[in-house]
């Protein structure tokens, strides 16, 4: 069935190509793939610890690697830009180190997709950047990537959007590790000391541990599942609340959230984009940081009933009846914001099923805790 396939494709001018999951189910397949084969092996935080090794037996057979850095904003819909970016400069090693052929980006989308394409801009450049130089370090990547957003990729005559695309992470650190450094002096370039707050509190340690770690063992894929990489999202107490178990709370840690979405608020009136798709990315912005907002919201009001433990439905649910009137009517007012930036990148009828994961916390915040 497979030289079939392959006999077909190749009759079409095309190439075939096949997961590498796949085959490490199935492993004897490998041996019997034609030599013009691509093979596409998921790696990243969201695949199998033994994908990388897998690799090596795939380029001994013969095939074409390709690899794939999966999640580079799974469960965030402001996206992680600091996380995907060292998850990217980890997977390009990876590439030269097994002779791979190229590499691809893959989104494995949650949430049916309501992560706007704006969430991905960041990881999208940095990728750009390892193609033409795969050891691009990741201080480097940090330094740089705003002000290639700001001049050449969404053209911001303001030269803000490509900071306040980093910043967003700042919000999810806020919340999820309260240790991380406060917000630099304005003397202190913002690119650059934003990333290396973030990279703080996402655990630069724990990278660099890894990093060394990988190096004595001439061995990168040792680095790309560092623990201290992946964060919980803060928007799935917005769009998840069932599952999400709360970190930790207070009213400083609070604060401190509502002063980076506060800051994002300011930045994003600012915005001066002269790009194609200027109307979808301002859109998109605007949901994600009402969004974050949101969010903070509905901590503080935790913080202050006194529902910081257990999962976010729980503490929503037992919420008073102001306070969830409150929250649903602004969660009411982020839904809309999120169906227009869905129309203007997608067709009408698909805005329906992502739209449910707002009225599935709708109802938590509509139901009385004895309902």
């Amino acid at each position: 069935l497979l030289w079939m396939l392959h006999s077909s494709c190749r009759l079409h001018r095309r190439y075939m190509q096949i997961w590498g999951s796949e085959l490490q189910i199935r492993y004897p397949l490998l041996s019997m793939l034609p030599s013009s084969v691509f093979v596409m092996q998921p790696l990243g935080q969201f695949s199998r610890e033994d994908n990388a090794p897998f690799c090596r037996h795939i380029v001994q057979s013969g095939v074409n690697l390709i690899v794939c850095p999966d999640g580079l904003a799974k469960e965030s819909v402001g996206g992680r830009p600091h996380t995907s970016m060292a998850q990217l400069v980890a997977v390009a090693q990876c590439a030269t180190h097994y002779r791979a052929v190229g590499m691809m980006l893959t989104e494995f989308a949650d949430f049916g997709h309501v992560h706007p394409l704006v969430a991905n801009v960041v990881p999208l450049t940095a990728a750009g950047g390892l193609a033409w130089r795969t050891g691009t370090p990741l201080n480097h990547l940090e330094q740089h990537i705003p002000n290639v957003i700001n001049q050449f990729v969404l053209m911001d005559d303001a030269e803000v959007v490509g900071p306040l695309l980093l910043d967003l992470q700042l919000v999810h650190s806020a919340l999820l590790c309260p240790q991380a450094p406060s917000r630099p002096s304005p003397q202190v370039s913002r690119s650059v000391a934003h990333s290396n707050a973030s990279s703080d509190s996402s655990g630069s340690a724990q990278f660099a541990a890894d990093m060394a770690r990988a190096s004595a063992s001439r061995d990168p894929s040792l680095f790309l599942h560092s623990p201290a990489w992946w964060q919980p999202a803060i928007s799935s107490i917005a769009l998840r609340p069932d599952k999400f178990v709360l970190p930790p709370l207070s009213a400083e840690v609070v604060q401190g959230a509502l002063r980076e979405v506060r800051h994002c608020q300011a930045v994003l009136a600012n915005l001066r984009l002269s790009c194609a798709q200027s109307t979808a990315i301002l859109s998109e912005l605007s949901f994600i940081v009402e969004l974050c907002m949101f969010v903070c919201r509905a901590t503080k009001q935790m913080v202050l009933g006194n529902r910081t433990t257990g999962t976010a439905a729980e503490a929503l649910s037992g919420l008073s009846p102001t306070a969830r009137t409150d929250l649903a009517n602004r969660l009411i007012s982020v839904a809309q914001l999120f169906r227009e930036a869905w129309l203007c990148r997608n067709l009408p009828g698909s805005v329906d099923q992502p739209s449910l994961f707002f009225q599935r916390t709708l109802s938590i915040l509509h139901n009385s805790p004895s309902s």
